[in-house]
Order: C-alpha cells, then structure tokens, then sequence
C-alpha cells in the first residue's frame, strides 16, 4: 500500500513509456492494492469518513499528472512559439498576399492563407522552371540531405535526383540563380522570392502540381540548358556536359509531347496544349531561326486544324519574325488572319507576300476549307478570287 500510495502521488506522464517494461508487474501489484484497501474500507463503521478520505485521494493522485501535463503543454507551446519555421511562416502571412504560389520544403510551415503552395523533398531546377513559384522556402535540414555529392550514387531518389538537388540548394544560396532572390533569411529557413524574369505559366497551380506528381515537367529543356549554363558560370564542365546530355535525350521524347498538345487540343485543353508548345520551343531555343520558324508554323497548322485561330496567327506571326525566308509562313499569315476575322490585315499580307515570292498555289486548299464550313467563307473566297485564281498560276 505504501508504494501504491506513492506511485499515485508522485508518477507522472512526461515519460510515460520508462513504464512499460514493468506494466504487467505494476497491474498486479496495484490490483492487489486495491482490493486490500477496499476490503479494508468496506469494514469502517464511518462510511463518509471513508468517502472524504477517497476523494482526498484522488485529488492527490491528479495532482502529479497533471503538473507534468501542464508543464508539458507550456514547454511545447514556448518551442512552437520560437520555433524558426513557425516565425517564417508568420512572416510569409505578413508580407505577402494569398494569391501568391509557393514550393517548400518538408516541414516548413505555410500559413493556410496560402493555397497554391506545394511541398517537397528536395527542390531541383527542373521543378522550379515547371511550377515557376512567385516564393520558394528552404530549409538548412532538407538542403543538408543533399550536400554530400559522394552519397549520390546510393541515394534513394538516384544519382540524378541526388545531384539536381544538390546543386539548385548550393547555386542558389550562392546567388548564381538570378530568377530568385533572397527576401529573408532566418536560422535555419530561408525565403527567395522571384525576380521579374520569372513569368508565371498559363496553367492552374493545381493542374501544374497533377502534371509533376505525373512526371510531365514543362520547360525541361530550357532547365536543363540553363543548369548547364549555371556549371559553366561556375566553372563546371563536367556537370554542365551531363545537364545538356539530359536535355538531348528529353528532345527525343518532343514528338510524344507534341501528338499530346494536339490531342489536348481536340479536346478543348487549350492552355494545357499552349503549355506543351511552349515547352517544345524551348528545347529548340538553341537551334538554327529556320528550324525554329517550321516548328512555330507546325504549332500554328495544328492550332488552326483545332479552330483556334488567333493562336493559330500569333504562332505562325513567331515563325516569320524568326525567318523570313519561309516563304508558306508569309501565306499562313493571311489565311489564318482571315479566319480570325481580319480580313484588310489579310489582303496586306498576301498583297506583300505575292509581290516577294509570286502567285502560288499553296494557300488555295486552307482557303477552301474555310468556305467550306463557313468560316469567314466571303473573304476567304473572295482572297481566292483576288489572289490565288487558277488563271493567275
């Protein structure tokens, strides 16, 4: 009884687990206890002398677990309090708005203010360029798991993971990625907020988060090249060699990508699609204007087959300003032009094409089309009639 009787007055709960090895023990021992000092009880003629002595008890016995209880809630609450990711966090919801678009590491802490935000394990380029945050958050824990470049090999997200990883944490806290810039530097958290050259995309946040969980990244060209140009800024030659070998091979998988931007396309995904054409271009940034100019009026042709004639003209517009040698980009111009209902813009531009390269053939089938199904079909027959009329070849 004399050790029940401490156990009850003196036991807390801030350790609670150092117990478990010897609970089976202590449940015998206190059961036994028990049934002792009720036996011992039941035989007193004073009934309510027993029943203040029981609620003394009991008072006594709440009286250890709940000191260690409310110590405990007062230790953790004054942690949460100075906690540095808790102090970024609040300092995130002062400064900035909730429209803003957020990629942090695990375990920071984002206020719910904040909905398009997206956690990680480990940020790389490539993730960056596809989301384009306007705020990313870094952790010293997270960018630590990635600084030695010998454990590469066996990591577990693989040695290319490994690596993207380590270098996007180490050049950006070199300041070598200029897209972002350092807002705010706490302990062990660290904001960057994006500079004017990062243009946000023309996809929902949460469609671009579905897209990466899918291993669809946009701009994976254009991140690898630009890692590549980053190494060689740094003086890392062999590093730059194997991000511009990564963005070869992603260019073989261009024709995948573009038969879905065109299926996206039938399917009324507009931005979704664009988003894919502008991934596209970006792996053939480096390649010759001719090259360039065939991909754009490709673009264009596939906007146009799905009726989308305004993008159709801006692309096939992108495709002559990038060679204007391209002679069926010129006539391109005019017939989506009309399609998109400018009809006297278009007259200048088949006016000015014919007189450069002739009277050709070429535009009379896209034309056709149009007053088939009664697209614009009286300036498209009568551009025909003007510009392209059999007699005139």
């Amino acid at each position: 009884l004399t050790y029940l009787f401490y156990l009850v007055v003196f036991s807390s709960l801030v350790r609670p687990r150092h117990l478990l090895p010897i609970m089976p023990v202590l449940g015998i021992l206190c059961g036994g206890g028990f049934a002792t000092l009720f036996e011992e009880l039941s035989n007193v003629s004073d009934q309510r002398l027993v029943a203040g002595v029981m609620t003394g008890v009991l008072v006594l016995s709440l009286y250890g677990p709940v000191r260690a209880s409310l110590v405990l809630v007062r230790e953790r609450t004054r942690t949460r309090e100075s906690q540095v990711e808790i102090v970024a966090g609040r300092w995130l919801a002062e400064n900035y708005g909730s429209e803003r678009t957020i990629l942090y590491d695990s375990y920071s802490y984002i206020p719910s203010q904040f909905p398009h935000a997206t956690r990680t394990f480990g940020m790389t380029y490539p993730e960056v360029e596809h989301l384009r945050p306007s705020l990313l958050v870094v952790r010293d824990a997270i960018a630590l798991d990635y600084s030695n470049i010998s454990l590469a090999t066996d990591s577990r997200v693989g040695e290319v993971g490994y690596l993207n990883s380590h270098y996007f944490y180490k050049y950006l806290k070199e300041g070598k990625i200029s897209e972002y810039r350092l807002a705010k530097q706490f302990d062990r958290t660290a904001v960057y907020e994006a500079t004017d050259a990062v243009i946000p995309r023309d996809v929902a946040w949460s469609r671009l988060v579905t897209m990466l969980g899918e291993g669809r990244i946009l701009g994976l060209g254009r991140a690898r090249e630009r890692m590549a140009q980053i190494h060689i800024s740094a003086g890392n030659k062999k590093e730059a060699s194997r991000q511009r070998q990564l963005r070869d091979e992603s260019r073989l998988k261009a024709g995948d990508r573009y038969r879905k931007a065109v299926n996206l396309l039938r399917e009324g995904l507009l931005s979704e699609a664009t988003a894919i054409f502008d991934d596209l271009m970006s792996t053939v940034s480096a390649r010759s204007d001719s090259y360039r100019a065939a991909v754009h009026q490709q673009i264009a042709r596939s906007y146009f087959e799905s009726s989308y004639f305004g993008k159709a003209a801006d692309q096939v517009q992108k495709a002559v300003l990038a060679y204007d040698g391209l002679i069926e980009a010129h006539f391109d111009l005019g017939v989506f032009l009309i399609a998109k209902g400018e009809a006297t813009r278009a007259d200048s531009v088949f006016q000015k094409a014919i007189d450069r390269f002739g009277p050709i053939r070429y535009p009379r089938p896209l034309l056709s089309q149009l007053v088939k199904y009664g697209i614009q079909s009286e300036a498209a027959q009568r551009a025909m009639d003007a510009y392209f009329n059999e007699a005139r070849r």
